[in-house]
């Protein structure tokens, strides 16, 4: 014996459900903007001292910091032509992180974090093809009774 088979699905709305309209303006052919790129340059475990924190103490004594990066960028060019200037120069990164850490002196890792991504958009314009960031901020020992974690910050940031 075979199984009935299931009636086609109707073509037309039927009476007791209202006919859908479709806006005019969702007719038009989609405008897309150019995909964000999917190259990452991503540098991690940027060690510098700081003295951001609540405490006193923290901004009198400092402590360590860590800092990841993802950077989002075209690296089509220093890939297919080998060439440095064709991408973002990440020892230079490096070292403009550390000195930011170290001289930069706020109450939270969540300003630090802010700060630390607004530098970066306008020290890499957008000629330097950055357009996306990831910064992780990390404060390695922060000052937690009976706690021997971290603490880290997730900041997305996109040039506006």
């Amino acid at each position: 014996m075979t199984a009935p088979h299931p009636d086609p699905a109707p073509t037309s709305t039927p009476a007791h459900l209202p006919e859908q309209q479709i806006d005019p303006s969702l007719q038009q052919p989609l405008q897309h903007s150019p995909a964000p790129p999917l190259d990452r340059l991503w540098i991690q475990d940027i060690r510098a001292y700081g003295y951001t924190g609540y405490f006193d103490e923290e901004q009198r004594l400092g402590q360590w910091f860590a800092v990841d990066l993802v950077l989002s960028l075209d690296l089509r060019a220093a890939g297919q032509g080998d060439r440095l200037e064709a991408t973002l120069d990440y020892g230079q990164v490096v070292q403009q992180v550390q000195g930011w850490v170290q001289t930069t002196t706020v109450k939270t890792i969540e300003a630090l974090a802010e700060i630390l991504c607004q530098r970066l958009f306008q020290t890499y314009g957008p000629d330097s093809g950055l357009q996306h960031l990831r910064l992780s901020l990390t404060k390695c020992h922060p000052p937690i009774p009976n706690f021997s974690g971290q603490v880290t910050v997730i900041l997305d940031r996109s040039r506006s």
